[in-house]
């Protein structure tokens, strides 16, 4: 068994706040909460490999908020990503990164829709992403991979500046960012 959840210890709190359990390390299991955008590092704190953090984000941050703070420490990596709704803001923050040198590649699978429903997000992801396509698109996958590292990031927040509740899982697993991976090639390549 690679955790147990009766070993899961949570922080009261007096308010929705953003929070982040790690649950992966066998038997080490912590809570973290934090409350603000500037803490995101703190409720999701440093990375380790062979880890599983869930985590909630009470409208505190963003998925490319998330893909920041991930690439902060993982160094640069290449980007694949699904989901069913993105904004021009989150994609300006992702050119940035590519810009910095932070991503190295960023393929894409948007909702056939997002062209209709969005199309200035459409046509600027179509001038960022290295590889971009339009499926029939629900998930919400992040993957981010280098020679050090395979991130997976699965959750229901879309690729847009998010004030609700969303929540997530992530996965310091090379397996589970391989599968992940896989899934994205798989779409893109029908």
């Amino acid at each position: 068994m690679l955790f147990s959840l009766d070993k899961t210890t949570e922080s009261p709190a007096s308010q929705p706040t953003a929070s982040a359990y790690l649950l992966g390390q066998l038997s080490d299991i912590q809570a973290i909460e934090g409350n603000s955008i500037k803490q995101l590092r703190e409720v999701i704190g440093q990375l380790a490999q062979n880890t599983i953090i869930t985590f909630a984000t009470h409208g505190q941050w963003s998925s490319h908020e998330l893909l920041k703070h991930i690439l902060q420490q993982t160094g640069p990596a290449s980007v694949a990503m699904t989901t069913w709704a993105v904004t021009e803001d989150p994609l300006r923050s992702i050119h940035n990164l590519i810009e910095q040198g932070q991503i190295t590649a960023f393929d894409c699978v948007f909702d056939y829709r997002t062209e209709k429903r969005k199309p200035e997000a459409w046509q600027f992801a179509q001038a960022v992403a290295t590889r971009l396509k339009q499926t029939h698109c629900h998930a919400k996958i992040l993957v981010i991979q280098n020679a050090q590292w395979g991130v997976a990031v699965v959750s229901s927040a879309n690729f847009t500046n998010n004030p609700r509740l969303e929540a997530g899982t992530i996965f310091t697993l090379p397996a589970v960012a391989d599968f992940y991976k896989q899934v994205i090639e798989n779409e893109i390549n029908k």
